[in-house]
Formats: structure tokens, C-alpha cells, sequence
């Protein structure tokens, strides 16, 4: 991995930070990636990046979309819960803004899923009191070395795309608008680790 440039946003409970952005073997990447199948290739492709990197400090999640269906039906259940644990244990930071414009009984069977992840003490979860829509669905998934944005109407995936980027300049612009969002939402809760 070669450090390209600074970039100059990042995620910190104490403000913007500065952060660098590496390039997976070298390759700049600015993709669309259609249909549920390739959707999926291209969550794997930005947590590859992720993952491999040696300086991310950070992570941001944002969806109404429905991602874990993409990552369910095409590889497996839990397979999008097992990425964020592989993020978690190597020490990422993961900020998540939670969609909870969804009937109670499926917030509650989320929640019970996502306790396990928030007792790590490294998952930040926020939430918008304003809701989001039932019919444009979208998906923001950000870390130090790369940027995805995805979209589709209902839950329809056949019907959306996603967007993977690891140019520097397109990492800082989605990490400004997280930075923004953040701003405006509620934290949901705090959890701590016990040692």
C-alpha cells in the first residue's frame, strides 16, 4: 500500500482529523457496480480495501438500504456482521447511523443482533429523528482508504447501483457530508468495554 496525500476530514468524538487514504496494489478505483450480484462484489472490494489497509482509524455506515440482504442472499447469513467484526477486532472505529423507520418488531430484532458489536465499546451508533423515505433507498459506507455509495428504489437491489471510489478527493467530499450527518443526528447510545 502506498500513502497517496492527507486527507484533511476524518472521524473523532473530538471533531475532524487528519487522516491519509491508501491505494489498494497501486490501483485507483471509480466504479458502478449494478443488480444485486455485482452490488455485492463491490461491498467486498471497499472492505477488502478496508481491511487491508494498515491506517484506518475510522469506519462510517450509514442505510436505509437494504445491504444485509444483499450480503445474506448472496453469501451467507451474518456474512455483513462478520465484515464489521473483522473491522472491529482490528481495531476500527465504526460509526453508524441507523434507520429507524421500520416497524418496532424489526428495530428490536436489529437491535438484539447488533448488541454483541455495540459491547466492543468501538461502535458509535446515531440515528436521524427526522425519517427517512420507503421509496429511495441509499447506502453510505466510508472508511480512511476508500468510499462506496449505493441506491435503489423500495427494496428492489435488481433496480439500484453502487458507486466505489478510492480517490482521494471523492473520500474527502463523502467524508464531509458523514461529517455533516453526524453532526445532525442523535447518538442512539454509549457502549463501553469492559477490560
Amino acid at each position: 500500500l502506498k500513502i497517496v496525500k492527507p486527507i484533511l476530514y476524518g472521524f473523532s468524538d473530538g471533531g475532524i482529523i487528519g487522516l491519509h487514504v491508501a491505494r489498494l496494489n497501486g490501483e485507483l478505483i471509480s466504479k458502478n457496480y449494478y443488480g444485486q450480484q455485482n452490488m455485492w462484489r463491490a461491498f467486498q472490494r471497499f472492505f477488502q480495501m478496508t481491511l487491508t489497509a494498515d491506517n484506518v482509524d475510522a469506519l462510517y455506515l450509514s442505510a436505509d438500504f437494504p445491504f444485509t440482504k444483499v450480503a445474506d442472499e448472496t453469501m451467507g447469513p451474518g456474512t455483513f456482521l462478520s465484515l464489521l467484526l473483522s473491522c472491529i477486532s482490528k481495531g476500527i472505529k465504526v460509526y453508524i447511523l441507523h434507520d429507524l423507520n421500520k416497524p418496532e418488531r424489526m428495530v428490536t430484532s436489529n437491535i438484539k443482533v447488533w448488541i454483541p458489536l455495540y459491547m466492543t465499546g468501538k461502535i458509535y451508533p446515531y440515528y436521524l429523528k427526522t425519517p427517512t423515505n420507503d421509496v429511495y433507498k441509499n447506502v453510505v459506507c466510508i472508511s480512511d482508504v476508500a468510499a462506496l455509495r449505493g441506491e435503489c428504489i423500495g427494496n428492489d437491489l435488481n433496480v439500484g447501483k453502487i458507486y466505489l471510489t478510492n480517490y482521494p478527493e471523492e473520500i474527502d467530499y463523502y467524508k464531509c457530508q458523514a461529517d455533516a450527518v453526524l453532526r445532525k443526528s442523535e447518538k442512539s447510545f454509549s457502549c463501553h468495554a469492559r477490560i
